[in-house]
């Protein structure tokens, strides 16, 4: 994960036509991708030119073609935000700094509402310490039961809220634990 904001969510997709309607749905949320060209400066105007993009799939994907353990999916979008599908995961990530997320408001407000939409159509989102990588569940084809027993095992009970993950240490900062956002404010 490094220094990157990351989301990991759960998800119910079966085989390649749900991740190509899922695709789809985001190629026509207005909302979603004014929501993502807005967060990171780019041209509003420009949006409906704007896709999802297919990036690596590791193995052969194809229609009616299951989601197995290791086989994932990337979807990029304006070089920025990425999307790895694995067989009950997806790892949601841009290049906005998790500190920035930590302590800018509004960056916070912009990546909590771009979660938000994607929750419509996966799980609820799990916003990991920028210090421990899970990517390798998303590959091997772990759930998200996995992830949170593993992050409670390593961390104890999710954070109450965002602002508990960031920690001051005089002339630097740590983020510790983690935080599932359920959008209750």
């Amino acid at each position: 994960m490094g220094s990157d904001f990351t989301a990991v969510f759960g998800h119910k997709f079966k085989d390649y036509e749900d991740i190509v309607f899922f695709k789809k749905e985001l190629d026509d949320s207005v909302h979603l991708k004014k929501l993502l060209v807005s967060l990171t400066g780019g041209n509003i105007n420009a949006i409906n030119h704007l896709k999802w993009k297919w990036g690596y799939t590791n193995g052969h994907f194809h229609s009616n073609a299951e989601l197995t353990p290791g086989l994932f999916v990337t979807l990029m979008f304006d070089n920025r935000y990425k999307l790895i599908i694995g067989k009950c995961l997806c790892e949601f990530s841009c290049l906005i700094g998790w500190l920035a997320f930590l302590e800018d408001d509004s960056i916070q407000k912009a990546l909590r509402k771009i979660c938000l939409e994607l929750s419509k159509y996966l799980g609820n989102p799990v916003y990991l310490p920028d210090s421990y990588s899970y990517t390798d569940y998303v590959y091997e084809g772990s759930c998200i039961h996995d992830v949170l027993q593993s992050l409670k095992k390593k961390y104890g009970l999710p954070n109450l809220n965002i602002a508990s993950m960031y920690d001051e240490q005089g002339t630097s900062w740590e983020s510790k634990g983690y935080y599932i956002d359920l959008f209750n404010d």
